[in-house]
């Protein structure tokens, strides 16, 4: 058997490498004909490897026809010589060996299962994503957010189901730009008509923050799972475009995992006014809703501050009338798991007696994983700013300097705040 394994091996390498060749060549070279269809352009894999299989058993047979002839011309002109008769019987019986069991095994499976010598092999569907399909029937799979599509789409199929894909989101321009419309899935197999997107969202169920340019979840899409100082920043502006925004978060053993909450501002770093939205998603950002203050409006959106309570830490804030934190002070206590939102200070008393409407509170000092936004109006209406430590250094330690001092409106008192945990 050892005579025999080199020129095996030599064959494998030689089909491995023909394999491979195919595809590449598929176009440049003319396929013996077998009997059956040729490959092609069009030729998928399976069908290669029907092809290869049929042609494999009959260049076997040649190749075993050949040995045959050639031991019997070895054996005919080996003049007595023991080495080379002994030569020739060995490849002749080799070729009839190999004829043999050629024959028999594919006796043996057709008698098994006929269909067993028919190798058809079925091409494996993929099962998620969505089908984009032209006209003439292409198909192109998106497994993920497309900003740039060719043109001549007509129809959207929804592959997964709507637990894995909830909305697919096709836009007339790229980048989620121009006129946007949101289709719903039903389930595997929910099909839609379109009219030549040119980029594509999937809202694919993953936790974040997702922001619309329409009202109730209509229209360009942005995603998010981070804090964002400037919405202009990104690869395509969304500042002052979001109407309406959407939660989504993972429940493992009963509690939310992610971002469940966010805090909005009209201007870039956390500033201007501001309002709080915490696990009910918005479909109007210019009304008030249940869990939801002051409507920021829509079309003004220009940060945002995001916060998941599950990942807070206990501590406190305390507020002081002085600065350096020092002098008379209120207290806010933080348990785990929790943030605090008071849109009307005055009932909130420094240690003096006095409200903390009446006195100034002009430094805060943070102890624990917390960020504070500030407003100088009731129920975030006015001038908001968010504050957090800088450094080793738990003391904000002069708002005089800060943006939310106002001295031509209210002075130094805030009139509500907002204690969220840091941590997205």
């Amino acid at each position: 058997m050892k005579k025999y394994k080199k020129p095996l091996i030599v064959l494998s390498l030689i089909v491995l490498v023909f394999i491979s060749l195919s595809f590449v060549l598929a176009q440049e070279i003319e396929y013996p004909d077998i009997g059956g269809p040729k490959p092609g352009k069009d030729t998928t894999f399976p069908q290669y490897v029907v092809y290869l299989f049929n042609l494999a058993l009959r260049i076997a047979g040649i190749v075993a026809f050949g040995v045959l002839v050639y031991g019997g011309v070895l054996y005919l002109i080996s003049a007595g010589d023991p080495t080379k008769i002994g030569m020739a019987k060995d490849k002749i019986y080799g070729a009839f060996f190999g004829l043999i069991l050629l024959l028999s095994t594919y006796i043996i499976l057709r008698t098994i299962n006929p269909d067993l010598v028919q190798f058809t092999l079925i091409p494996i569907e993929p099962q998620s994503g969505i089908y984009l399909v032209k006209a003439d029937g292409t198909k192109t799979l998106i497994t993920v957010n497309t900003p740039n599509l060719e043109l001549g789409y007509t129809q959207l199929v929804f592959l997964s189901e709507s637990n894995e894909i909830v909305w697919a989101i096709v836009c007339s321009e790229p980048n989620n730009k121009g006129d946007c419309k949101t289709i719903g899935n039903s389930g595997s197999g929910t099909t839609a008509a379109v009219d030549n997107p040119r980029s594509i969202f999937l809202y694919d169920a993953k936790e974040g923050l997702y922001l619309f340019s329409k009202l109730n979840y209509e229209g360009r899409p942005f995603y998010t799972q981070t804090s964002i100082t400037s919405l202009s920043g990104y690869n395509y502006d969304f500042n002052d475009v979001a109407q309406s925004l959407f939660f989504r978060w993972d429940v493992i053993e009963g509690e939310p995992v992610g971002i469940n909450g966010v805090v909005l501002f009209t201007d870039n770093d956390y500033r201007g006014s501001c309002a709080l939205a915490y696990e009910n998603s918005v479909g109007n950002l210019g009304a008030t809703q249940d869990k939801y203050l002051h409507p920021i409006g829509i079309n003004t959106l220009s940060s945002l501050r995001v916060f998941n309570v599950n990942k807070g830490t206990p501590g406190n804030v305390i507020f002081y009338d002085a600065i350096d934190c020092k002098g008379n002070k209120y207290t806010e206590e933080m348990g785990a798991k929790q943030f605090a939102f008071i849109p009307d200070l005055s009932g909130k008393i420094f240690d003096d007696g006095k409200t903390v409407l009446e006195d100034n509170i002009l430094s805060i000092e943070i102890n624990g994983n917390f960020g504070v936004v500030l407003t100088t109006d009731r129920n975030y209406g006015d001038r908001c700013q968010l504050f957090t430590k800088e450094g080793s250094s738990t003391c904000i330690n002069n708002l005089k300097t800060s943006y939310v001092y106002d001295p031509a409106l209210w002075g130094p008192k805030p009139s509500s705040f907002i204690i969220i945990p840091l941590s997205e």
